[in-house]
């Protein structure tokens, strides 16, 4: 009989636990809604602030790409080697200083 005692105990302690469980689960439930609402509302505010921050800097980062681009014009970052560097080394652009050292070092290896 006290066997009998002992896993009634259980299984009723058990079940217990079961329906306690849940109804913390359910207690605790708006308080987790409420801190989700929570976040999400500081999300959205700094998501506004982002859009705001770049639609001011739009007019500035449209000026910028066209100075690049025109500052570019579809040539490589080597045509901007200054015409007075490539005088004083004694050639028309830097492609053919280029040139001309790799004849030299296949030379010199050879």
């Amino acid at each position: 009989m006290s066997r009998l005692k002992a896993f009634l105990s259980t299984v009723i302690s058990q079940s217990n636990a079961k329906v306690v469980a849940p109804r913390r689960g359910i207690y605790l439930l708006p308080l987790y809604l409420e801190a989700c609402r929570s976040w999400y509302n500081g999300i959205k505010e700094e998501l506004k602030h982002v859009e705001r921050e770049l639609k001011n800097l739009s007019p500035e980062l449209k000026k910028v790409r066209a100075t690049n681009v025109a500052d570019s014009n579809g040539t490589d970052p080597e045509d901007d080697v200054p015409a007075s560097f490539c005088s004083k080394i004694g050639v028309d652009n830097i492609r053919e200083f280029e040139e001309r050292q790799l004849k030299v070092t296949e030379e010199s290896q050879a």
